[in-house]
């Protein structure tokens, strides 16, 4: 996303979204960890230094976000309360910080820790 206004430009990488969004996630209850979501992910990870964004996948276009999460919960929790708390917390945290509008968080279980 980028603003421009008389004094510069703003621009907000999918990259910053991420990382916000996998800070929030890891201080939810029940999340104990988060996922690649594909191969290829897996794959980039040893070329690009670690963080709050692996498991993450941020879309945006015109100031709207789309967040896709794959996360790995801990057992005996109540996967539909952890998802609901998740869309909750993520949505107003992006959009606190970012100014920018959260169309969807879709939350996908990766992995149940047992």
């Amino acid at each position: 996303m980028a603003e421009t206004s008389s004094g510069g430009r703003i621009d907000i990488t999918e990259e910053a979204i991420a990382e916000l969004a996998g800070h929030t996630a890891m201080q939810c209850y029940g999340v104990v960890g988060l996922d690649y979501p594909t191969l290829g992910s897996r794959l980039r990870r040893f070329f690009r230094p670690s963080g709050q964004s692996r498991g993450i996948r941020v879309t945006q276009a015109d100031g709207i976000v789309q967040i896709d999460l794959f996360i790995i919960v801990e057992n005996g929790t109540n996967i539909r309360e952890i998802s609901r708390n998740l869309v909750d917390q993520i949505t107003y945290t992006v959009a606190k910080h970012t100014g920018l509008t959260i169309k969807e968080v879709n939350v996908h279980i990766s992995n149940i820790k047992i």
